[in-house]
């Protein structure tokens, strides 16, 4: 029974894989034939796609086939998590050490902060808790941005950029037709066709 105890969290990823994959694969029953005998495809859905991204974040993009942005999610995620633990430690220490010099604690004095007064240890403690307080405000930021990022792929996955569609930027070097004996003037001509 203990051999199983290491499989568990394998086992978990497979099962919970398969479930997705069963929820939110179409087959081809599921769409739908019109009267003209042609299959009318299964709209995307941003509604589920922004719904999977606030509950699981990434997972609206996965829904979206942008497999490449939930690693990015994540790794954002884990380096925010990484500076508030970081933060978080010191100023925990700092501010524990300016509580044992308040109730004058020379016990629990930490040697290494024996050469800092007062005034220093409050000014550490509060630069470690204000950034700790920015790691949390970006770390909501990021799980909006996660949201909206969803949202709008999937308001965009049907979205068909045709070959009428371009954009071409290319170096430009005239004169300024409406003035006589004008120089040569360089630029920049951005052209649009759609």
């Amino acid at each position: 029974m203990t051999a199983l105890k290491h499989f568990y969290p394998g086992i978990t990823l497979l099962i919970c894989s398969l479930i997705f994959t069963l929820a939110f694969s179409q087959p081809l029953s599921a769409q739908k034939k019109t009267n003209n005998d042609s299959i009318r495809k299964v709209k995307h859905s941003p509604k589920l796609a922004t719904a999977m991204s606030a509950v699981v974040p990434g997972l609206g993009q996965v829904y979206n086939r942008k497999y490449w942005k939930p690693p990015l999610v994540y790794a954002v995620f884990g380096v925010l998590t990484y500076f508030y633990i970081t933060n978080h430690k010191e100023y925990k220490l700092y501010k524990d050490e300016y509580g044992f010099r308040v109730n004058h604690d020379t016990a629990s004095f930490n040697p290494k902060l024996a050469g800092y007064n007062n005034d220093n240890i409050i000014l550490i403690r509060d630069y470690y808790r204000r950034n700790v307080e920015i790691t949390l405000i970006i770390a909501g930021v990021w799980y909006i941005l996660n949201i909206i990022d969803a949202n709008v792929d999937a308001h965009l996955f049907t979205y068909d950029i045709t070959d009428k569609l371009s954009m071409k930027l290319e170096p430009d070097i005239s004169r300024f037709r409406y003035l006589p004996n004008s120089k040569l003037t360089g630029g920049v001509r951005l052209t649009l066709r759609f």
